[in-house]
């Protein structure tokens, strides 16, 4: 799903359960919600042996991402327009995407 790609081995992150996770590489990442709407995620760490696509809510909203929650689902928005919105389940709020394809 990278867009833009660099190795960055020797690099961990620390997860909630104190275990660390090798990040393999760094780049970025296009997001194309449903309805066409493309979200660029930068500096996002590429750690393998995490199961999931893991993205921090915090994190979008310091980039001028506006997340809406409510009745089980989040709307995001970005400088007043909507983008896509993401529905939980197990949990998780997970995004309705596209997959976009890379030639290398």
């Amino acid at each position: 799903m990278f867009s833009s790609y660099q190795v960055a081995r020797g690099s961990t992150i620390m997860m909630e359960n104190d275990s660390h996770a090798s990040i393999f590489g760094v780049g970025s990442v296009n997001l194309k919600f449903i309805l066409g709407k493309i979200l660029q995620l930068k500096n996002m760490q590429h750690a393998p042996s995490i199961k999931k696509n893991l993205v921090s809510g915090s994190l979008l909203c310091r980039d001028g991402v506006k997340l809406v929650f409510g009745f089980n689902k989040v709307v995001v928005s970005r400088y007043g327009q909507f983008i896509g919105k993401s529905y939980e389940s197990g949990g998780l709020f997970c995004f309705l995407l596209t997959v976009l394809k890379y030639q290398y």
